[in-house]
């Protein structure tokens, strides 16, 4: 039987715990604060980031991650003894999260990944 590994960006919001127990690797979505850039899941969790926006009053910009990065994530998947790699990621109206996945997904031909829009 295949193994399949998950990969999703950090707008999936899941916690590290449910995250971690089910192997799915998540690659972070950068939160930038003006010149404060953030890491989400690694510098900053969903609460710190709402209780910042509250703390503040306004709310912050965000940055996709680089196809380097879900490059990364798929070939570590792959190291790790996967066959084949879904990758869910935000929706591609509202981020290029999804974009930088396909590009590293292009950089990969000859992997098995399937990129999913969630359109949400």
């Amino acid at each position: 039987m295949p193994r399949i590994a998950i990969i999703t960006d950090t707008d999936a919001s899941l916690p590290r715990a449910l995250a971690a127990k089910h192997h799915i690797r998540q690659v972070p979505i950068v939160i930038q604060f003006g010149d404060q850039s953030l890491l989400t899941d690694n510098d900053l969790n969903d609460a710190q980031l709402f209780a910042r926006i509250d703390r503040d009053g306004k709310l912050p910009t965000t940055s996709a991650p680089s196809p380097g990065q879900f490059m990364s994530a798929f070939q570590a998947a792959f190291d790790e003894g996967a066959d084949q790699v879904i990758c869910f990621n935000v929706s591609s109206a509202i981020s290029a999260t999804y974009a930088a996945a396909v590009n590293a997904r292009n950089l990969l031909p000859d992997r098995d990944i399937t990129v999913i829009d969630t359109q949400s």
